[in-house]
C-alpha cells in the first residue's frame, strides 16, 4: 500500500518466494486515494477491509472544527480476489483531525469483530487523556509532539462491518458525537515487566498477533523515542524546510493475559 494518497494494491503469489502479481486499485471512487489498510478474512472467506480515509460530517466538534477530517474507511469483498471491493452504505468510522493506522481485525468469540487506530489530537488544550505525548513540546528545537495528545482508539461492529461502535460515554470533553469519543485501547507509555516504562512520542501503526484461537494474544505497535533532525533536500511544497525524521522502536506487548489469582488461605482449624 502507499503512503501518498495514490490508492489501496495488493500483492499476492501462491509461495513467498513469488512470482508475485500486484492488484491495483482494490477500491474505487473517493476511497481510491486511500492509505494505510488494515483488516480480516471473516470465516465465510469474505473480508473487511480498513483504511486511512477523509469524510464531511454535518457536525463540527472540537476535534474536527472544520466538518471536514480523517475518519476510518470501510470496504468489504464476498472473496479476496473479487475486486474492485465495494463499500458500505455508511462506509466511516469515528472523526478527529488525527485518526489512522487501523490494525488487523479479529472476531471474538461472540462474534463481534473488532480493529484498534491511532487517534491524535492535534493542539488539543489539557483535558481529555493525559499521555506523555501531551507533553513533549520541543526536543532540541524540534517539535516532537507536533502538539498532539494521542492514544489507541477501538471500535467494534456486530453486523460484520456494516455498522460500528466507536463512540462511548467513558469519556466526555473532547468528543467526537454527543460528547464522547473513542474508548482507550493503550496509552503512549509503555509498561515494562521490571516496573519501569518508556513514554513514547508518539505511538502508532497497532497491529495484533493472533494466537491459534483467533484471539490476540500480542500488541506491536510503533514508538516514536526522538527525532533525529530534517529530512535533506530538495523539499516538497508541503515541507520547505525538510520533513522531521524520527528514531523508532517496535513495541511486542503481550495481552489477554489474566493474572494469575493466589489460592485463597486455608481456613484454620476449628476445635470443638
Amino acid at each position: 500500500p502507499s503512503n501518498c494518497a495514490t490508492g489501496l494494491h495488493l500483492a499476492h503469489s501462491k509461495s513467498l518466494d513469488g512470482p508475485w502479481q500486484i492488484q491495483l486499485d482494490l477500491v474505487e471512487g473517493e476511497a481510491a486515494g486511500a492509505t494505510n489498510p488494515g483488516g480480516t478474512v471473516l470465516a465465510d472467506g469474505s473480508v473487511v477491509l480498513f483504511y486511512k480515509a477523509t469524510g464531511s460530517f454535518a457536525s463540527r466538534t472540537e476535534v474536527c472544527p472544520s466538518g471536514r477530517c480523517r475518519s476510518i474507511g470501510v470496504v468489504f469483498s464476498r472473496a479476496w480476489n473479487a475486486f474492485p471491493y465495494s463499500t458500505y452504505s455508511s462506509s466511516l468510522v469515528g472523526g478527529g483531525s488525527v485518526l489512522e493506522d487501523p490494525s488487523n481485525g479479529w472476531v471474538d468469540r461472540r462474534g463481534v469483530l473488532h480493529m484498534l487506530f491511532h487517534q491524535a489530537i492535534t493542539g488539543a488544550p489539557g483535558g481529555g487523556i493525559a499521555t506523555t505525548g501531551c507533553n513533549h513540546s520541543e526536543i532540541h528545537g524540534i517539535p516532537a509532539s507536533l502538539k498532539g495528545c494521542g492514544y489507541g482508539g477501538a471500535a467494534h461492529s456486530a453486523d460484520n462491518g456494516t455498522s460500528w461502535m466507536y463512540g462511548t460515554q467513558y469519556w466526555q470533553g473532547l468528543g467526537w458525537e454527543n460528547g464522547t469519543r473513542t474508548a482507550v485501547a493503550y496509552v503512549y507509555d509503555v509498561p515494562f515487566s521490571d516496573g519501569s516504562s518508556v513514554g513514547c512520542i508518539r505511538r502508532e501503526e497497532p497491529k495484533l498477533l493472533l494466537g491459534q484461537n483467533g484471539q490476540p494474544s500480542h500488541l506491536l505497535t510503533q514508538c516514536t523515542l526522538a527525532p533525529r533532525g530534517r529530512s535533506q533536500g530538495p523539499y516538497p511544497p508541503s515541507h520547505p524546510g525538510g520533513e522531521v525524521q524520527w528514531a523508532t522502536q517496535l513495541v511486542v506487548q503481550p495481552i489477554n493475559k489474566a493474572a494469575a489469582l493466589s489460592p485463597a488461605p486455608a481456613s484454620p482449624a476449628s476445635s470443638v
